[in-house]
């Protein structure tokens, strides 16, 4: 990301991308948060972490609308628990931990 915006603007606009990307593969949102700003490499990294839930598929179309974003939302980690048990159709809901970020040129 460019450096017109400073890191929280940076960051609250890609939460609201990434909760958007998510609802529209079919998550539901439990929580998301943009964490503080870290310098990396001439760079700074605006972390943020996701939970949500929702089938395998939807967590399929997110990941990969994630991945075609740009500029570029990075997957630090995904971690994906299965709940309660599967409805009539053999369906598991998940329940999914994203830990993403974004770069940013300092200004």
């Amino acid at each position: 990301y460019p450096s017109e915006q400073d890191a929280n603007q940076t960051g609250n606009d890609v939460q609201q991308r990434i909760r958007s990307i998510l609802v529209a593969a079919g998550l539901d949102i439990a929580s998301s948060q943009v964490l503080p700003a870290k310098e990396e490499k001439g760079f700074e990294r605006i972390p943020l972490s996701v939970r949500a839930e929702g089938e395998l598929v939807a967590l399929q179309g997110a990941l990969a609308g994630l991945a075609a974003e740009t500029p570029a939302i990075l997957i630090d980690s995904v971690v994906v628990q299965g709940y309660g048990a599967p409805n009539k159709n053999g369906v598991q809901r998940l329940s999914v931990q994203l830990s993403l970020a974004v770069l940013r040129r300092p200004s």
